[in-house]
C-alpha cells in the first residue's frame, strides 16, 4: 500500500558521484571497463594469473613485463589506462574483451557497490558513476514527557530521556539512508505541523514522527498526518508494533512509529525498511518478497543485505504465548546448550523494555495462524548480525530478580567476555524445584538461588554502606558487620563469603549427604539446619537433587543485606520489628511497595502502592515519589539516593550439575562467586 501511493521515479532521483565514494551506492547505469590499450595478453585467464603464482617476485619474471617505471609496463603509474593499479594480475582480471558500452560490462544497473567494487572501478579508469540518491530522512520525537539526551540526560518523574532517535538514524544509516534527528516536539499540534512541514521544506523523502499513535487527547501525531495528506496505513497485524501509521503528503512518504522502543523498532524494521530499500533501489531481504502470514526462510545479514542467510533450529526453553490474527516478533538470545541451540525469549512484557533488543541474538516469527511457542518446541530463528556468539551466552535461572551488577560485570570481563542471561517462563520460577527442573533439562546452565539467613528485628534508618558480596566496607571480601537478629531464639552473625570453598555434592557418594551438606554450609556461616536459616533451604536443594540422581556442584557466593527502602532521612520514621506487620507498615500516611507474589522478600501486607518484581523497581518507586517504602537491599536504595532500614541478610547460592561443570561459562561464574564479585 505504501509502494503503490508513491511515485517513487519523481520522489528519488539520480546523481553523479566520484567513482572512489561509489562503496554502499546503487548504480543507476551500467558501467563499462575502459579498453585495454596495453597489449595485455588476450586471455582472461593466463596460466600465471592466480593465487599459485609463487613467481610474480622472479627477476625474470619482472624482466618479462618490463621495468617498473617503463611505460609500457602493466600497472605503472604512468600508464593511461590503469592509473591506479598496481600489478599485472590486476589488470588482467578485467579482461580485454569489447563491449557496445566501448568496453567490457564491469557492474549492471542496480547494483549495490562494495568495497571490491569500487576498487574495481577505480582499477578500471571509471572516475565518476550515476547512482540512486540516498533517501532523506529525518525523525521528529515527541511528547511533553519526552527530553533531548543531549540537553537533558537526567529525567526526573513522570519523564524519559529520548533514544529513538538513537537507534532510528543507526538503522536508517545502515540501510543507505542519510538520516537525521530533530529535538523533542512538545505535545501541541501547531508546533508538530511546524516541524514536520519544516522537514518537508529541507528535502526530507520521509518524515518519522516518533510517539503519539495512541488516540487521546495529547497525541496529535494522526491529526497532523491528516492535515497535510492521506493517510494510507493506520495499524498494522503486527506485535510489537501494531499502531504505526503511514500517509502521503505531496508526494512524500510520513510514518508515525510507536513510542516504546521495542514496537518503534519493529515498525522501523519490519515496515519502513521494505520502504526504504525500495525507494534507494536497493536489494531487499528474502523474507520481503514472502506471501503476508508466512514465517521467513531467509533474511539479510548487515554486510551483505542481498544476500540470503539460512535460518538456525533452537529449542525453546520458555512458552510464548501470541494471539491469532498478529503476526508477533520475538527477539531472543542464543546459548549452546550441550552442543545443542537453545532460545530464551527476552523479556518483551512491556514494550518498553529497550534492553530486550540490547542482547538478541536472534528474532523468532509468529504468524498470524499461531498460537505461541510450547516449552521444548524447535523453532526457526534468524540470526542478528549483532547477537553475542551463542558460545559466550550463559543461561540462568533466578527469581525474582537477575545476578547483581558486580557479578554480571565480573563475568563480561572474562575473556572471552560472558554474557548472563536469565531465563524465565512468563511468570519465572520459585524454589529449588524448579530450578533442579530447568537445570536437568538443559534450559539453565546455572541456577542461582537467594538463601535467607538471618531475620528479626534491626534498628537504624541510615543507608547501610556494604555491597552485595560482603563486607560493611563495600568490597566484598571481609565479613559482614553483625546483625541483632533472632532465628530459633539465638543471635546469629552473618554469612563471610570469603571462607566459603567451592563445594562439589556428587549423587550417592560416601558423607555427601544432605544433613552433611548443610552442615558444612551452616560452618561458612549458615544458621543451622534446624534454626530455621539458610541451612535449611539448601539441604532441601540437596536432598531434591539426590532424589533425582543428579550430581550438582554449589557454590555459596556473597550475601547481601536486605530490609526496608526508604526516604532519604527517613522522614515518615519507619521502623519494623519483629513482626512484618507492624503499626508502621499499616499507617494510613505510610504507602507501601512490595515484591509480587512468589517473589523472594516479599512483606505481605496491604501495599496501596501496588506491586514490583524486583529490589531495583522497588527503590525506584520510593524514589520517584510514588511509595514510601518497600522491601529491597542497601544497593538499591544507594543506587536511588535512598536510605535503608536493615532487617537481616540473604545469601546468594549458585547450584550447577556437576557433568557442566567444565564448561568455561559455568566455570567463570563459579570463580566470580567465589571470589566474591
Amino acid at each position: 500500500m505504501g509502494r503503490a501511493a508513491l511515485d517513487r521515479a519523481a520522489l528519488v532521483g539520480v546523481e553523479e558521484v566520484d567513482a572512489r565514494r561509489a562503496a554502499g551506492r546503487v548504480l543507476a547505469e551500467p558501467v563499462y571497463a575502459l579498453p585495454a590499450r596495453c597489449g595485455a595478453p588476450s586471455t582472461d585467464t593466463p596460466e600465471w594469473a592466480g593465487e599459485d603464482a609463487e613467481c610474480s617476485d622472479s627477476p625474470d619474471f619482472q624482466d618479462s613485463l618490463g621495468a617498473p617505471d617503463s611505460p609500457d609496463s602493466l600497472g605503472s603509474p604512468n600508464s593511461p589506462d590503469f592509473p591506479d593499479a598496481t600489478s599485472c594480475e590486476d589488470a588482467l582480471f578485467l579482461g580485454t574483451a569489447s563491449a557496445p558500452g566501448g568496453g567490457e560490462l564491469l557492474l549492471p544497473a542496480g547494483h549495490l557497490v562494495t568495497p571490491q567494487d569500487e576498487a574495481a572501478l577505480v582499477l578500471a579508469g571509471v572516475a565518476r558513476v550515476r547512482v540512486q540518491e540516498r533517501v532523506r530522512m529525518v525523525f521528529i520525537p515527541s511528547g511533553d514527557e519526552v527530553l533531548p539526551f543531549r540537553a537533558r540526560p537526567t529525567p526526573g518523574p513522570g519523564q524519559v530521556v529520548e533514544s529513538n532517535s538513537r537507534m532510528f538514524t543507526a538503522l536508517a544509516r545502515a540501510w543507505g539512508a542519510e538520516a537525521e534527528s530533530l529535538p523533542p516536539v512538545r505535545d501541541d499540534f501547531d508546533a508538530l505541523l511546524a516541524a514536520v512541514c519544516g522537514a518537508l521544506a529541507g528535502g526530507a523523502h520521509v518524515v518519522v514522527l516518533g510517539a503519539g499513535t495512541a488516540r487521546g487527547t495529547r497525541d496529535h501525531s494522526l491529526r497532523v498526518l491528516r492535515a497535510l495528506g492521506r493517510v494510507v496505513v493506520d495499524g498494522v497485524a503486527l506485535v510489537p508494533g501494531k499502531s504505526g501509521r503511514l500517509a502521503v503528503a505531496a508526494g512524500r512518504l510520513l510514518v508515525n512509529v510507536p513510542g516504546p522502543p521495542t514496537g518503534a523498532a519493529a515498525f522501523l524494521e519490519e515496515i519502513l525498511r521494505p520502504l526504504a530499500d525500495w525507494l534507494g533501489h536497493r536489494p531487499g531481504r528474502a523474507a520481503d518478497a514472502l506471501p503476508a502470514g508466512l514465517p521467513p526462510i531467509a533474511a539479510a545479514s548487515a554486510d551483505c543485505p542481498s544476500a540470503a542467510v539460512a535460518l538456525v533450529r533452537a529449542r525453546m526453553v520458555c512458552r510464548i504465548r501470541s494471539r491469532p490474527g498478529l503476526t508477533r516478533l520475538v527477539r531472543v538470545a542464543l546459548s549452546r546448550v550441550d552442543g545443542e541451540l537453545a532460545a530464551v525469549p527476552l523479556d518483551g512484557r512491556h514494550s518498553g523494555m529497550l534492553a530486550s533488543m540490547t542482547v538478541a541474538g536472534g528474532l523468532l516469527r509468529l504468524s498470524p495462524q499461531s498460537a505461541g511457542v510450547v516449552r521444548g518446541e524447535w523453532v526457526d530463528v534468524e540470526p542478528g548480525p549483532w547477537g553475542p556468539p551463542p558460545d559466550q551466552v550463559l543461561f540462568y535461572a533466578a527469581d525474582p530478580e537477575p545476578l547483581p551488577a558486580p557479578l554480571v560485570d565480573a563475568l563480561l570481563a572474562q575473556d572471552p567476555p560472558v554474557r548472563p542471561v536469565r531465563v524465565h517462563d512468563g511468570e519465572g520460577f520459585a524454589g529449588p524445584e524448579a530450578a533442579l527442573d530447568l537445570l536437568a533439562n538443559g534450559d539453565a546452565l546455572l541456577a542461582v538461588l537467594r538463601v535467607p539467613g538471618v531475620s528479626g528485628p534491626a534498628g537504624g534508618g541510615s543507608c547501610d554502606r556494604d555491597a552485595f558480596g560482603g563486607g560493611a566496607d563495600g568490597t566484598g571480601r571481609g565479613a559482614p558487620d553483625s546483625v541483632g537478629g533472632r532465628t530459633g531464639g539465638a543471635a546469629v552473625a552473618a554469612p563471610s563469603a570469603s571462607r566459603l570453598p567451592e563445594r562439589p555434592v556428587p549423587s550417592g557418594s560416601p558423607g555427601a549427604t544432605a544433613a552433611s551438606v548443610a552442615c558444612a554450609v551452616s560452618s561458612g556461616g549458615f544458621a543451622p539446619a534446624d534454626g530455621g536459616g539458610g541451612g535449611q533451604e539448601l539441604a532441601r536443594l540437596v536432598r531434591l537433587a539426590e532424589a533425582r540422581g543428579l550430581a550438582v556442584r554449589v557454590v555459596v557466593a556473597g550475601a547481601r543485606r536486605i530490609g526496608l527502602v526508604v526516604a532519604r532521612g527517613n522522614p515518615l520514621g519507619i521502623c519494623v520489628h519483629a513482626d512484618p506487620a507492624h503499626a508502621d507498615l499499616a499507617r494510613p500516611d505510610v504507602a507501601v511497595v512490595d515484591l509480587a507474589e512468589g517473589c523472594a522478600g516479599r512483606l505481605g501486607v496491604a501495599a496501596r502502592a501496588g506491586t514490583e518484581r524486583t529490589a531495583g523497581a522497588v527503590a525506584a518507586c520510593v524514589a520517584a515519589g510514588l511509595a514510601d517504602c518497600g522491601p529491597g537491599d542497601a544497593a538499591s536504595a544507594r543506587g536511588h539516593g535512598l536510605d535503608f532500614v536493615p532487617l537481616g541478610w540473604e545469601r546468594l547460592v549458585f547450584v550447577a550439575l556437576e557433568s557442566r561443570a567444565a564448561d568455561p561459562r559455568v566455570r567463570a561464574a563459579l570463580r566470580a562467586a567465589r571470589a566474591g564479585a
